[in-house]
């Protein structure tokens, strides 16, 4: 889109980014009428609305677009900047980004061993408190695992509970953790 008079290089930068589109098509994109688009194109300032539809529609920096600087293209910026960081910069990110996650490794290493304990008093009070077969009539008496499976809720935590305990006794174990 050329146009008949001189334009200001935020209007060259504006008319580079749409390149061949047409006014119809920009107005449906920044939902500003044509004739409106057709007079931002040529040299009137356009208004907020229209720039924020326009760069969120076509993927256009703003910052490239109103001052000339970093890439036209939104996806291109992370790449820009990389390309552009201080070293000392990117190494300090990277170290504070290591940091962030070692702490949240230990967290939850800290949960983990904090649940394996529980699990573990857990299943050592089931041993503890496991009825005498002597004492319980024949037509109750069965394994463990039938009575946990008989659908009550409380056998149903306690088979979930040796479950886990058995998984987590055949964990191994690093020692040098």
């Amino acid at each position: 889109m050329s146009t008949a008079h001189t334009t200001s290089a935020f209007h060259d930068r504006l008319n580079q980014a749409v390149g061949e589109t047409s006014y119809r098509q920009l107005g449906t994109i920044t939902d500003t009428h044509p004739e409106t688009v057709r007079r931002y194109m040529q040299g009137q300032a356009p208004s907020a609305a229209f720039m924020t539809n326009l760069c969120r529609n076509l993927g256009i920096s703003g910052e490239w677009l109103l001052s000339g600087q970093g890439p036209m293209k939104v996806r291109d910026i992370k790449t820009h900047a990389l390309k552009h960081a201080d070293p000392n910069e990117l190494m300090g990110a990277i170290a504070n980004t290591l940091t962030q996650l070692i702490e949240r490794v230990d967290r939850l290493d800290r949960f983990v061993q904090m649940m394996e304990t529980k699990l573990n008093a857990s299943s050592n009070s089931l041993v503890e408190h496991k009825p005498n077969p002597d004492t319980i009539p024949e037509d109750k008496q069965g394994s463990s695992d039938d009575a946990a499976g008989s659908g009550s809720e409380e056998g149903s935590d306690d088979h979930t509970a040796r479950r886990i305990a058995r998984a987590i006794a055949q964990r191994p174990h690093d020692p040098d953790a």
